[in-house]
């Protein structure tokens, strides 16, 4: 079977270089806060992490900090230049290998690794070709029973946040929210760094690690109840927002959650 023609993320990159990633977790507080319980649970003790889509490193310092090694990979030059700042200001140098590539172009990075986090490059990747290449070349890289967490966009998320941020421009919007919908992604949207990505129905996520050769786990909601307007939870105080950790954390593996949220978080593993 030839290689899938591969898109060309260039405004993708761009959208990256002028996002604050440094500082996404403090805008996504609930995303960041649930999914740093389920890498807690999932990921096994003092593991050999691969990490796709690292960003600034707000996931890859806090595992290196739990004794495990990670090789991050981040393909936008500033992001990798933060993460090896940030990671030699900790005196964390020693546990994080970053390798500033394309999740698409893993050649040089080889295995084997007890876990990989697929969190960012799944968002952007159109076409289902590509995205079962990279989970391929994943499971390629992982020991027989190694974990996959892999992030994913919901649709529903995403019109929820269209609508709470931009209702009164629906007029201009519609066609590329009825593409959206339909397809998971719009092929008219301008490549001119603003965000681009695909987004899923939580169905598909099962079958597409299924043809990599995974097996599927689970599936949590990472930001539940919420309905994309992260206010909600980021304006609690600490006391209240730890209360609602307990309250939500459970809830975020049950399906009624999944459309409740923009991001899930799919859990699965490769075959013993």
């Amino acid at each position: 079977m030839s290689a899938p023609a591969r898109d060309d993320l260039a405004d993708i990159m761009r959208y990256y270089e002028g996002n604050a990633e440094a500082e996404r977790c403090l805008r996504q507080r609930l995303e960041y806060c649930i999914t740093q319980c389920l890498l807690a649970h999932y990921l096994p003790k003092s593991a050999h992490i691969l990490e796709l889509g690292a960003g600034a490193g707000n996931y890859t310092l806090e595992l290196a900090e739990r004794g495990h090694r990670v090789t991050a990979v981040e393909p936008v030059p500033s992001l990798a230049g933060t993460l090896r700042r940030r990671a030699a200001e900790q005196g964390l140098g020693s546990r994080v290998s970053v390798c500033p590539v394309d999740a698409r172009d893993l050649a040089g990075v080889e295995g084997p690794f007890d876990a990989a986090l697929v969190m960012g490059p799944l968002y952007h990747l159109q076409s289902a070709d590509e995205r079962r290449l990279l989970l391929t070349e994943v499971r390629r890289r992982l020991a027989p029973g190694g974990i996959v967490l892999a992030g994913y966009l919901t649709r529903i998320g995403f019109v929820a946040r269209v609508m709470y941020q931009q209702a009164g421009g629906i007029g201009q919007l519609r066609g590329g929210l009825e593409a959206m919908i339909r397809d998971g992604f719009d092929p008219n949207h301008p490549r001119d760094g603003t965000f681009r990505g695909y987004f899923c129905h939580p169905e598909e996520i099962a079958p597409e690690l299924a043809s990599a050769g995974l097996e599927p786990r689970a599936i949590h909601c990472q930001d539940p109840a919420i309905g994309a307007v992260d206010e909600i939870f980021n304006l609690q105080a600490p006391e209240l927002q730890r209360q609602w950790l307990e309250i939500l954390l459970p809830l975020t593996a049950h399906p009624s959650s999944w459309g409740s949220g923009r991001s899930l978080l799919a859990v699965a593993s490769v075959p013993r």
